[in-house]
């Protein structure tokens, strides 16, 4: 990979975090894969549905970024979500699904 280059992925690496911040407080970006995080209290149904909302509108977000920088979009059937948390924790959470583009995402549940 040549300088030219890798100055041009930081570029697009460091406006994606600008897109993601706005809506987001965690991200992590690999060569060729992003990870948002958000944490929420289960036993709040309006934080739950708080997260979920924010989430939905950070996706949205980076999916607008990728067209408007005519970037290959993302795969919306190779997403997961995944909710962390004790046992106590994830039997008090009530999220079915987050849409991804057009895709219903259902969440796995770990310990």
């Amino acid at each position: 990979m040549s300088w030219p280059t890798v100055i041009y992925n930081v570029q697009y690496v460091s406006e994606l975090f600008k897109v993601i911040e706005e809506h987001l407080p965690d991200v992590h970006v690999y060569a060729d894969d992003t990870q948002i995080y958000i944490s929420f209290r289960p036993n709040a149904g309006a934080t739950q549905t708080e997260a979920v909302e924010a989430v939905e509108r950070c996706v949205n977000a980076i999916r607008k970024w990728m067209v408007k920088n005519k970037l290959k979009l993302m795969s919306d059937n190779k997403t997961k979500v995944l909710i962390i948390g004790t046992r106590q924790q994830l039997a008090k959470v009530n999220i079915s699904t987050i849409t991804v583009g057009g895709t219903n995402i259902t969440p796995i549940l770990t310990t």
